[in-house]
């Protein structure tokens, strides 16, 4: 009988889905705005069923009356400028999504927030039809928590004129041109980009990152992804860097080489309390390793170098900003890049290091602990971890640890990703334990943005979906309020 009643409640979902679709799909072709924030330049407002305006809707609001509708119109002056001058640049033909950016900020005009502009969000903005008056809808499906689909492009409801356009249509029109012939050169073949290479060395007769970019040529990373490597790319151009050069480019291979062995050796020596994690922006071949799931350790490859003011020998160190506050193990590499030779561990070197400098065994290195072999590391990171108070990165409520610096929190012996929306919301109600969160403060939890009622039960139906089926019950519901987080040894707690 249970069998039974889970397929038919299955099956009245997915029937409840195709109606609903049917009917959002339905609006949008009259020109309706079914979902989704107003964008910037424009806002959202509410029409009567006889098409009266009636109300200005504000960031998060909702419509009152089921038989209102939605449409968008302009917003105010200033962000309209701002979006006609975005679309009149591009129309230019001359002018990339960044260079856009770079001259609207010259100019002091600014997004929400007064933040600055960069590519993504140029680009973002010159993306949108709706900005010329259309009002397009289905770009993509998820149905029933699957994955999201892309939809073709034929399959999309489009009503070309359902709003006040704010910028022209043959404006709109050539900025997408420009934009699909940009897309295309970015779809070159190797002897394309090979022949490019050829024109800058005939040219210059030497070829430089900065040669490159200033011709308008693709940059070195476009040509490792191709190639393999920009040593390859030399030899089919038939170009030989200076030695300077050279010696550089095998210098950073074999750091790198290094890197990747050391970080072999730990995970293989301490298979259950190491493991490597990298930090929100850091770069993509860099990782921090994390001792017992608590304690997070930058790591550094020195090489050798001398001290331009002394002229003694030692080793050259830059610290990471984002990982000054971090505990650091400190390897020393030999002259020809071929092996590390010793270890060190330090506490956080944000109040004792300031960006670079030439170190050397003695006095700064023996101020660390020096590990005799790499099996010690572990031992020695916690004894030195227990004298930092800033080694620790996790603010622990209950048995849950929860990170500071990324989006995880460590619940039991599992590691759970939140991401940013889950993480704000959970922070803010766990940090707030026993007190009731009131729907509106949760909406705003996340900095810089506001979620809309139906986004924030989205969030929360799965960030308790992610806790897990004891974790869940946690996260309880105040109705007509909003949310609390209730501690597993307090009584009042809900089974919901």
């Amino acid at each position: 009988m249970k069998a039974l009643k889970r397929t038919m409640a299955a099956e009245y979902s997915r029937e409840l889905g195709i109606k609903v679709s049917a009917g959002q799909r339905r609006l949008a072709l009259l020109g309706y705005r079914v979902a989704g924030e107003a964008g910037y330049g424009l806002r959202r407002m509410t029409v009567s069923p006889d098409g009266r305006r009636k109300l200005l809707l504000q960031e998060g609001e909702r419509k009152g009356i089921k038989t209102d509708r939605t449409i968008l119109v302009p917003g105010p002056k200033r962000e309209v400028d701002c979006v006609r001058t975005i679309f009149d640049l591009a129309a230019q033909g001359t002018n990339t999504a960044k260079e856009i950016a770079n001259d609207l900020n010259r100019r002091h005009m600014r997004q929400w927030g007064g933040k600055l502009w960069d590519l993504d969000s140029v680009s973002n903005i010159l993306r949108k039809d709706k900005y010329a008056g259309c009002n397009t809808y289905g770009k993509t499906t998820q149905r029933l928590s699957s994955r999201t689909r892309r939809i073709a492009p034929n399959l999309w409801i489009t009503n070309a004129d359902a709003f006040v356009p704010i910028v022209e249509r043959g404006i709109f029109e050539r900025a997408q041109l420009f934009l699909q012939k940009r897309a295309l050169q970015r779809k070159k073949t190797d002897a394309y980009l090979i022949q490019a290479m050829k024109k800058v060395f005939a040219r210059e007769g030497k070829i430089t990152q900065r040669l490159l970019q200033k011709k308008c040529v693709f940059d070195y990373t476009t040509y490792y992804k191709r190639f393999g490597s920009i040593t390859k790319a030399y030899e089919l151009v038939g170009y030989r860097p200076a030695a300077a050069t050279t010696k550089f480019m095998y210098a950073q291979k074999q750091v790198e080489c290094l890197r990747n062995e050391l970080y072999t050796r730990l995970t293989n020596l301490f298979p259950d309390r190491v493991r490597l994690i990298r930090l929100y922006r850091q770069q993509q071949r860099l990782q921090v390793v994390e001792v017992d799931r608590c304690i997070r350790v930058a790591v550094y490859l020195c090489r050798a170098a001398k001290d331009t003011s002394t002229g003694e020998r030692g080793w050259l160190l830059r610290v990471r900003p984002q990982e000054r506050d971090l505990s650091a193990l400190i390897c020393t590499m030999d002259k020809t890049y071929s092996k590390l030779l010793n270890f060190h561990i330090f506490s956080p070197l944000a109040t004792s290091f300031l960006t670079e400098r030439v170190i050397r065994e003695k006095p700064w290195l023996s101020t660390g602990r020096k590990l005799d072999k790499l099996d010690d590391f572990c031992d020695v990171i916690k004894e030195v971890a227990a004298q930092s108070k800033k080694s620790e990165h996790y603010v622990s409520v209950d048995d849950i640890l929860i990170a500071s610096d990324t989006w995880t929190i460590i619940f039991g012996k599992e590691s759970i990703t939140l991401g940013p929306v889950g993480s704000a919301l959970f922070n803010m109600l766990v940090l707030n334990a026993g007190q009731v969160i009131s729907r509106d403060r949760l909406r705003r939890s996340l900095p810089g943005k506001v979620l809309d009622t139906l986004n924030l039960n989205a969030h929360i139906y799965y960030l308790r979906a992610k806790l897990g089926a004891h974790g869940r019950k946690r996260i309880e519901r105040i109705p007509g309020v909003g949310y609390r987080y209730v501690s597993p040894n307090d009584s009042a707690g809900s089974p919901f």
